[in-house]
């Protein structure tokens, strides 16, 4: 058992395995691997990310005078936490449909065909 251990809320072994169930078949058909280190650091994160959505959500709870902190409260937290990258995702995907758009357009231009055969011919 290592420090990190004795102050996190979450067991080694059973974040290791869940972290690798996330993965399967992804190399070569096989889960992929983790050192202890990276579990470790995982689990800071997750840590980090824990006391970051509590933070916000305890700090939300109390400008409204109120004491409990309820689940809506984390999720929104956490949804607030995640905006940017939702709207990064969602640009992404944007960005990759109208490539592909662009690029079936292409395919049918009687121009990119004959600037083909040209190439071709010369």
């Amino acid at each position: 058992m290592t420090d990190s251990d004795d102050e996190s809320p979450i067991p080694h072994e059973p974040l290791k395995t869940y972290a690798k169930s996330q993965t399967p078949e992804m190399y070569d058909g096989e889960e992929m691997w983790a050192s202890d280190e990276t579990i470790e650091n995982l689990d800071s994160k997750l840590r980090e990310l824990a006391q970051i959505l509590w933070k916000n959500a305890a700090e939300k709870r109390a400008k409204s005078g109120m004491r409990t902190v309820q689940p809506e409260d984390i999720d929104e937290a956490f949804d607030e936490l995640m905006y940017s990258h939702g709207l990064l995702k969602e640009a992404a995907n944007e960005m990759q449909r109208l490539q592909w758009e662009f690029e079936d357009t292409a395919e049918k231009s009687p121009a990119i065909e004959r600037m083909s055969n040209r190439d071709r011919d010369e």
